[in-house]
């Protein structure tokens, strides 16, 4: 089976507090650092790395100081963060659809 290149994160199964460990734990991190964030740091800093946090709605302040800790440590990481407000992270780019999302029946 092959392993999923970008880790996803589901935000809104966590606790504030929980996000960075949530983020840690999606990634894998052989140096058994503490820190969930450190660990985090640790692999992305290793090039260019695609990271999904899905469902930001509820935990959009954490979400955005987590990311704005993680792009400020490595700037190869692009954050693909999914929600209904903006995170608020500098040099975020909001897409909304025209129209909405389409669901299909």
């Amino acid at each position: 089976m092959r392993k999923n290149p970008a880790p996803i994160v589901r935000i809104n199964r966590h606790p504030p507090r929980a996000v960075p460990a949530a983020i840690a734990d999606a990634v894998s991190d052989p140096t058994g650092l503490q820190d969930p964030l450190e660990r985090a740091i640790n692999v992305f800093r290793g090039g260019r790395v695609l990271l999904i946090l899905d469902n930001c709605e509820r935990l959009v302040d954490m979400c955005g100081e987590v990311a704005g800790l993680l792009l400020a440590a490595c700037p190869e990481l692009c954050i693909l963060a999914t929600s209904r407000r903006p995170i608020d992270v500098a040099g975020e780019e909001v897409d909304r659809p025209r129209g909405g999302y389409r669901i299909p029946l």
